[in-house]
């Protein structure tokens, strides 16, 4: 059984948890929100304003189960000008949007990228908010200025699954505009969403008798989530720490 914990995180990576949320036996699945909430103004040609605009996560452990980048509040006057590209810690570089949204001028807008969604960036029409999986309509494969090629371009967000290596350190959103005469701007910044299992053995955490048994009990047991309360607040009035698994 898999319990959702949750992070949020802006570029400097904030903690929070809900304890009615915290673990059950096997995997927990946390999710890991960071942002930079910085606007990227994008030139009539040539790179944005913070390029790349960067997120650095740091202290994740476990396995990596998706990944989705948000875009928030895009406009641009002739999207199909507008390239954004994910360079991950390890190197895999994702292109989330490329060749899209013909000369259909888009008024803020907010887009989620995931693996997950069953719907491409409309190629020849009007972008409106949603999710949609990340659409290299034509695959001209744009030189972003600055950035080493790929050794394998125009990768998947799902080729990080997996990947307990790749997820510490800075991930980096390049945006330009490949075209002269329109441009536009990215006012609310992005968020990356990690998504993770993350396996807790209390044992392996050195811990023995009545600590080993509450960690045992709040990681690794199904409870209530009143009770699971109670379990986390006697082991934090007790160790002045919160359990592992958080």
């Amino acid at each position: 059984m898999r319990t959702r914990l949750s992070r949020a995180a802006a570029t400097w990576l904030t903690l929070a948890c809900t304890a009615a949320a915290i673990s059950a036996a096997g995997a927990i699945e946390l999710t890991t929100n960071a942002s930079n909430p910085d606007a990227i103004e994008v030139p009539e040609q040539g790179t944005g304003s913070l390029y790349p605009s960067p997120i650095t996560v740091n202290d994740l452990r476990g396995n990596i189960t998706s990944v989705t980048v948000t875009l928030n509040s895009l406009t641009h006057t002739y999207p199909d000008d507008l390239e954004v590209m994910l360079l991950a810690p390890g190197g895999q570089q994702i292109r989330l949007m490329s060749d899209v949204g013909a000369g259909v001028r888009i008024d803020p807008v907010t887009l989620t990228l995931s693996d997950a969604s069953h719907a491409n960036v409309p190629p020849r029409s009007e972008i409106t908010s949603g999710t949609y999986r990340p659409t290299d309509w034509i695959e001209d494969n744009y030189d972003f200025p600055g950035v080493a090629p790929a050794d394998t371009p125009n990768q998947k967000l799902g080729s990080l699954n997996g990947d307990a290596d790749a997820q510490n350190g800075v991930w980096k959103l390049y945006v330009a505009d490949k075209g002269p005469g329109d441009g536009g701007v990215l006012a609310g910044g992005w968020t990356l969403s990690i998504n993770q299992d993350l396996f807790v053995s209390c044992a392996q955490e050195g811990f023995s008798g009545r600590q080993l048994n509450l960690c045992q009990r709040i990681c690794e047991v199904d409870q209530p989530p009143a009770r699971l309360s109670a379990l986390i607040r006697t082991y934090m009035r007790a160790y002045r720490s919160a359990p592992p698994c958080d």
